[in-house]
């Protein structure tokens, strides 16, 4: 009798046989990496181990309330308090309050002029002590007390996205092919003019030049700039795409990521010096439309990537929701996880703004992450990670490649399978339950849940015959601990039949 043990659990590769090298053909609110979210738990890289659950924020009430998609996110250090800018005209601006002890969203432009404006709300940004917010046809400031909401104007009235960043001491924003430039004193709205045709839909910074992603409708120009003369210094060409990818760096990476609308798999690429590599495909549907764009941030040693899918899940459980896609620096790999859900669903909910906010504390209340979430049906959210119950609600899957022992032709007879977990941390309320299929089969078979501690390494039955199998295992945590799984064993024969 033969055996199979996969330990050192590994992200998403699709590329088969991967198998072998302990890769995923699905995985959803597992943290694989170690990535540490759960301060009462350490976690470790290379087991199956829940991420943290999410939640819904309160909003406030009537008019007050959420009634739009969130484009961005700011923490803004002259109040200590998270602001958001939604999408609709006119834009409306919303702050995290504590009310009653509940952080709470709330429209603070419905009371006040201060920083209420007009037109589709774009982007949020901090500088030089005070909060600029962009609408399509204007940039608002905001001081803490007072604002104007028509500080500066944009010539380029497109409605398409107002990304800002802060380099070299000033302000950059993208306006259509306009690149505009605030140094505190001076606005010069065409500091860089790309060609007519081209619309700026992101820019980043990444050693000490803005890095420009336009497109024109039919392809993708990414236009690299040091921010002071009066033309870019080069520009690349990411052949596959016809919409812009939207870049963001982490971790010493600049990364890119598909928008190619209905199309059910983006690429995620990352910048080599010269040009953006095609680094692997994800189940993850993107808008086209910038409208707004779909979520992207750096966390980590990676990057979060915003989901948009609004139909039936077209790939395992659905792909809505934030995926970590990072790089295991030791391995030189790269890696993908479905690793936030809108509270535990993953069909049918549409990413729009993502932000990392590191150990920044506001009203004593930890956020590391916000995420704007549209629920449909006229729902509209601000979910957070759940650093009260942690694991509550979060059923972690980590599923197999078909597994073929080396032979995809030869039938085999699958005998049994070992798992080795944690014993103390499996209970009648944080089970892991069993599931596999044959010779991919359309749906998987359960085999068994584990609630008890003396199953620990226990030989469970299959005896079925297929050419390959795909074992799911499926971590159900609802408590604030969470199970572990560190490894599991397939024992096998090989069959003429």
């Amino acid at each position: 009798m033969a055996k199979i043990t996969i330990k050192n659990f590994r992200g998403m590769n699709l590329q088969k046989g991967q198998w072998s090298n302990n890769f995923a053909k699905y995985v959803k609110e597992i943290d694989l990496y170690g990535l540490n979210d759960n301060p009462n738990k350490i976690s470790f890289p290379g087991v199956l181990q829940g991420a943290v659950a999410t939640k819904v924020m309160s909003e406030a009430g009537g008019v007050s309330s959420v009634t739009e998609a969130i484009q961005d996110f700011e923490y803004y250090n002259t109040d200590l308090k998270f602001y958001a800018i939604g999408r609709a005209n006119p834009a409306r601006i919303y702050r995290l309050e504590n009310n009653g002890g509940v952080d709470t969203w709330t429209w603070v432009s419905a009371g006040s002029s201060a920083i209420t404006t007009s037109g589709n709300g774009n982007n949020l940004k901090e500088y030089a002590g005070n909060l600029y917010y962009a609408s399509h046809s204007h940039l608002g400031k905001y001081d803490g007390t007072t604002g104007n909401a028509n500080f500066k104007s944009f010539t380029n009235t497109l409605t398409s996205p107002r990304p800002m960043k802060v380099m070299g001491g000033s302000l950059y924003i993208g306006a259509g092919n306009f690149v505009s430039k605030y140094d505190g004193t001076t606005w010069i709205e065409n500091k860089l003019i790309l060609p007519s045709d081209m619309v700026v839909r992101s820019i980043e910074v990444f050693e000490d030049r803005l890095i420009i992603s336009a497109d024109d409708l039919k392809i993708n120009k990414i236009f690299i700039w040091d921010g002071i003369s009066p033309t870019f210094e080069d520009f690349l060409t990411v052949a596959d795409e016809s919409r812009a990818i939207s870049i963001v760096a982490s971790n010493g990476i600049l990364w890119g990521v598909s928008n190619r609308g209905s199309s059910p798999m983006n690429q995620v690429y990352v910048f080599n010096g010269s040009v953006f590599n095609a680094e692997f495909l994800l189940p993850i549907q993107r808008s086209d439309t910038f409208a707004p764009p779909a979520g992207l941030t750096s966390y980590k040693n990676g990057i979060l990537i915003g989901g948009e899918d609004t139909s039936t899940a077209n790939y395992e459980d659905g792909t809505g929701g934030c995926w970590y896609v990072g790089k295991d620096a030791i391995r030189d790999e790269f890696y993908a996880t479905l690793m936030f859900t809108r509270a535990g669903t993953a069909t049918n909910k549409v990413i729009h703004g993502i932000f990392t906010a590191g150990n920044i504390s506001p009203n004593s209340v930890d956020i590391p992450l916000l995420f704007s979430v549209n629920a449909g049906s006229g729902v509209f959210e601000i979910d957070a990670l759940d650093t009260t119950n942690y694991y509550t609600a979060t059923a972690g899957v980590w599923q197999s490649l078909p597994i073929d022992a080396d032979d995809n032709t030869q039938n085999k007879i699958w005998k049994s399978i070992i798992l080795n977990f944690n014993e103390n941390d499996i209970s009648s309320i944080d089970s892991i339950t069993i599931k596999y299929k044959l010779n991919n089969d359309a749906s998987f078979t359960t085999l068994k849940t584990l609630t008890l501690s003396g199953e620990v390494g226990k030989i469970i039955p299959i005896r079925r015959k297929g050419r390959t199998i795909e074992i799911r295992l499926e971590v159900n945590s609802s408590s604030s601990r969470g199970t572990t799984v560190d490894s599991f064993t397939l024992e096998y024969e090989l069959t003429k039949i």
